[in-house]
């Protein structure tokens, strides 16, 4: 039986997301942007028609805005809330289809393998059934392509966004029995192709490929000659021949990175510590969630590598662990003294950033025959202390120095972000109208 693919694809996630908790938006034209507003991140379909591009500068947007008259609803990116519904997305696709079948691709895509499914089920039917729930509890729309292949689906996902005949459920393998497919495939440009991209696509231009069709159509091994075995693997897939399954268990980590751009330029050597002091802590809770250990931490810091006006700057330390560890105190006291090696006068640092590595799960970590045993056992007490505190008043309840005070000058601009809703202290609220008597 040939293998049978799944592509579940949120609609423009951030926006949609902004959208279910203030509906006043709905058919207006909306944008999300990057950290520190910086350019566009997501944008409703008025947004695209309007022609707001992805990655466009604020000035930009707000030039575009002016000279066109108009009215842009913008919001910052609120990162806590897209996480919570991506979780409760993936959940539902779970509630139908067996996990072990599953593959969280990104925070708004799920690949799941229906072969088993066949059988038993129409699968479009199947699938649109999920597709409807998943509007019905969570109020996101999406698009789902069938194929057999993790490509054909990717692209019968493209084919339900950009034909609304389809009504967001395309089956290429339905496509294929009607005769249609290789119509469909001569309209789709070769770059919208998973896994071709803008680089690969203009060396393809020159050998005569445009489309999806040129290249299911070409020979693998010449792709493979050219491009190597990845592109092969593209056409193959292109062919209904799947190359590729469905991870259900995401593969391990080899680092954690926790890192941003500051709102304001920051020349203190307090403040930088301060906010590399947050960046390690929300690379601990990582750390802790993942159940690892690291082995080394690096820090890094850089000022802007746009600014003409001066010299950039950029510089990284790293500090080795006797023993590999998830004490926040430990990682932070190596963070601090990282930046003493890092900080220079007069620079304007912009960004700055911590990297763990030498991950390994702590449960198959063996102790040092020499190591303190009651020290590791009163440092694991307290850091399951701090754990059991931020699980139940909140992670920004406890921390170290200042790193947790608002408005600092390393804190990230958000004039627009919307609270987080699954927050008990941010719960949308529902008032009754006073009547005047």
């Amino acid at each position: 039986m040939a293998t049978i693919y799944a592509l579940t694809d949120l609609n423009n996630f951030y926006v949609s997301c902004e959208r279910v908790f203030q509906p006043k938006f709905n058919n207006k034209i909306v944008c999300v942007m990057s950290n520190n507003d910086g350019c566009v991140v997501a944008r409703s379909n008025e947004a695209k028609l309007a022609g707001i591009k992805m990655g466009m500068p604020n000035f930009e947007l707000e030039k575009l805005m002016k000279e066109n008259r108009l009215e842009v609803i913008r919001f910052s990116s609120n990162y806590a809330l897209y996480a919570e519904m991506s979780r409760r997305f993936h959940n539902i696709i779970k509630y139908y289809v067996d996990p072990a079948l599953c593959e969280e691709y990104s925070i708004d895509e799920n690949f799941v393998n229906l072969t088993s499914y066949a059988e038993t089920y129409n699968l479009v039917e199947f699938m649109t059934n999920v597709k409807n729930t998943i509007y019905q509890w969570l109020g996101l729309p999406c698009c789902v392509g069938l194929g057999r292949s993790k490509t054909e689906a990717k692209l019968g996902n493209y084919i339900a966004k950009t034909n609304p005949v389809f009504k967001g459920i395309c089956s290429m393998i339905d496509l294929e029995r009607q005769g249609v497919k290789n119509a469909f495939l001569h309209t789709i440009n070769v770059s919208e192709v998973w896994g071709v991209g803008r680089q690969y696509a203009k060396r393809l231009n020159a050998l005569g490929i445009y489309s999806a069709y040129d290249l299911m159509k070409a020979e693998p091994e010449k792709i493979k000659k050219l491009f190597g075995v990845v592109l092969q693997r593209t056409v193959l897939e292109l062919n209904g021949i799947a190359c590729y399954d469905v991870e259900s268990e995401p593969q391990p980590r080899q680092q954690i990175v926790s890192s941003k751009s500051f709102g304001e330029r920051v020349t203190d050597k307090n403040d930088l510590k301060e906010a590399i002091t947050r960046f390690t802590l929300d690379a601990q809770r990582r750390l802790r969630r993942d159940n690892l250990v690291c082995g080394y931490l690096a820090a890094f810091a850089s000022s802007s590598q746009f600014d003409k006006t001066k010299p950039y700057f950029s510089k990284n330390a790293s500090v080795p662990f006797s023993e590999p560890t998830d004490n926040p105190i430990l990682l932070i006291k190596a963070a601090t003294r990282a930046i003493e090696h890092i900080y220079a006068e007069f620079v304007e640092f912009k960004r700055a950033g911590v990297v763990l590595g030498g991950l390994e799960p702590k449960s198959g970590h063996r102790m040092d025959l020499f190591a303190d045993t009651a020290a590791n056992e009163k440092s694991e007490n307290l850091v399951k202390t701090l754990d059991e505190i931020q699980e139940r008043y909140g992670k920004k309840i406890l921390g170290f120095g200042g790193c947790l005070f608002n408005d600092r000058p390393w804190s990230m601009r958000q004039a627009n972000k919307s609270p987080n809703y699954f927050n008990i202290n941010e719960c949308l609220l529902i008032n009754d109208f006073q009547t005047k008597k």
